[in-house]
Order: C-alpha cells, then sequence, then structure tokens
C-alpha cells in the first residue's frame, strides 16, 4: 500500500475543511465523529461496476480507491469505502 494520501482532496470530496492541529488533539473526538458522518454522508455503497458486468478487477491501493472514490466522484464497495475512510484517518494521525 502506499504511503501517500491526498487528504486535502479527500476532505474537499466529503466537504469538511482540513482540519487545524489543535482540532486534531484537542478535538480529536469531535472531528473523528464530524468526518465519519461526512464520508457517509457523501460516499455511498455502490456496487454499478457488478450490476452492470463490467468485470473491472478491484484494486484496494489507495491511489486507487482516491482516482476511483474521491477525483472520480464514486462510491465504492463496502471494504473499499472502508479503506479510504482508513486511509484518511491514518492521514489526519487517528
Amino acid at each position: 500500500m502506499s504511503d501517500f494520501f491526498d487528504i486535502d482532496s479527500y476532505l474537499n470530496r466529503i466537504g469538511l475543511p482540513a482540519p487545524t492541529d489543535e482540532q486534531r488533539y484537542q478535538d480529536g473526538l469531535i472531528l473523528l465523529r464530524d468526518i465519519m458522518a461526512a464520508h457517509s454522508r457523501t460516499i455511498p455503497f455502490e456496487n454499478l461496476d457488478i450490476v452492470l458486468k463490467r468485470n473491472l478487477p478491484v484494486s484496494l491501493e489507495s491511489m486507487e480507491l482516491e482516482a476511483k472514490m474521491v477525483a472520480g466522484g464514486r462510491g465504492g464497495y463496502c471494504f473499499e469505502n472502508n479503506l479510504l475512510l482508513c486511509f484518511a484517518l491514518r492521514a489526519l494521525g487517528f
């Protein structure tokens, strides 16, 4: 897995501003709640590739998940959604 994650693009996709260091450390639980709610609200579960019989390979690499779900504006399977959220939380220091 790649160590690079474009946290600014992810936060823009879910409609949140970049947190300050103070928010990260003093309001961590509130920040976590806000990120989880915004992610759930804006990046849906999606299985269109299966329904449309596209037979596309599923990648769990951070850059490919970003390309699909952040830059591409799509949703993802449950494991893609959870892993994208995991990459974002790690990038924010959780």
